[in-house]
């Protein structure tokens, strides 16, 4: 699911006006946090609803084929916000220096 998708919505319009009033690492944080909700949202519809109600097989293929490139994408995301989660923590970590 592309940053896009979903902003035409209420809720995707809410956080589209979120995420203007933040910046640097406020911002990365956000967006990648609503791209891992966004694509979990998009796995369960394919997952409960939409593959299961696909009545062509080729359809059913190619939602399949957007399950997989979703599930990737949400992969990447959490990759991103881990390593987020990883520099907020050194970042926080005291200065301890040695010397004179």
């Amino acid at each position: 699911m592309s940053s896009s998708e979903g902003e035409d919505s209420p809720e995707g319009r809410a956080d589209g006006a979120e995420l203007a009033n933040l910046s640097g690492d406020a911002l990365d944080k956000a967006y990648i946090d609503r791209e891992i909700k966004e694509h979990q949202s998009m796995l369960a519809a394919l997952d409960s609803q939409l593959i299961p109600s696909a009545k062509s097989e080729v359809l059913q293929r190619q939602l399949v084929d957007l399950r997989a490139e979703t599930a990737a994408q949400l992969e990447e995301a959490r990759r991103v916000q881990h390593e987020q989660n990883q520099r907020e923590i050194l970042s926080q970590e005291p200065d301890i220096t040695w010397g004179p």
